[in-house]
């Protein structure tokens, strides 16, 4: 039995998670990241979007510009 560092009370080896298997992932990490994640979608399909709408307006300025010269 020893002592850990970061907890208070007394854990053995195995116990403490130093047994070499990586630790569990967190759930509500992943959660929060797919989250964002689609966040992140949306914002960058809506900019995408309004990219395309600056770009076909633009054309259809310029188009108007030269017929009316």
């Amino acid at each position: 039995m020893e002592r850990s560092f970061i907890s208070r009370h007394a854990c053995s080896v195995i116990d403490c998670g130093l047994s070499g298997r990586p630790p569990q992932p967190d759930e509500s990490g992943y959660q929060a990241a797919r989250v964002l994640t689609k966040e992140a979608f949306w914002i960058l399909a809506l900019l995408s979007s309004l990219g395309v709408w600056a770009a076909l307006w633009a054309i259809v300025a310029s188009m108007a510009s030269a017929w009316l010269q």
